[in-house]
C-alpha cells in the first residue's frame, strides 16, 4: 500500500521535474558533462604524456611496432579510469540538480572535493 504524499511536495516535484527536463537544463547538463571529461582528459594525460611520447618516438624506430602496441592496454585502462572519474563527478555535481551557466566554470575550477 502506498503512502499518502502532501499535495504540496508533489507540486514541488513537478515544478522541479519540469525545470530539470527543459532544453536549458539538458544542454548545460551536456556542457557539463563535457567539461567533466575535457577536465579528467587533461589532467591524466599529464600523468601519461611522458609515457605515449616515448612510444611515438619508437615508433618511428625499425621493429619497435610490437613494444608501442604494447601501450594500446594502457591507453584504454587510462581512458577508462578518466570516463570513470568524469562520470562519478557528474553523479556527485550535475544529476538530479539545477545548473547555472556559472556551475560549469565552477566545475573546471575545482578539484572535486568540496
Amino acid at each position: 500500500m502506498t503512502q499518502p504524499t502532501n499535495p504540496a511536495d508533489e507540486l514541488r516535484r513537478h515544478v522541479f521535474l519540469a525545470n530539470y527536463r527543459s532544453r536549458e537544463q539538458r544542454t548545460l547538463r551536456g556542457l557539463a558533462m563535457a567539461v567533466l571529461v575535457l577536465k579528467h582528459g587533461l589532467r591524466g594525460s599529464l600523468l601519461f604524456l611522458p609515457l605515449y611520447l616515448i612510444a611515438a618516438a619508437l615508433a618511428f624506430q625499425p621493429g619497435a611496432l610490437p613494444y608501442v602496441l604494447l601501450l594500446v592496454p594502457g591507453l584504454l585502462w587510462w581512458a577508462w579510469v578518466q570516463i570513470r572519474g568524469a562520470l562519478r563527478d557528474y553523479d556527485q555535481r550535475v544529476r538530479h540538480r539545477l545548473l547555472k551557466r556559472k556551475d560549469l566554470r565552477t566545475m573546471m575550477d575545482s578539484t572535486g572535493e568540496d
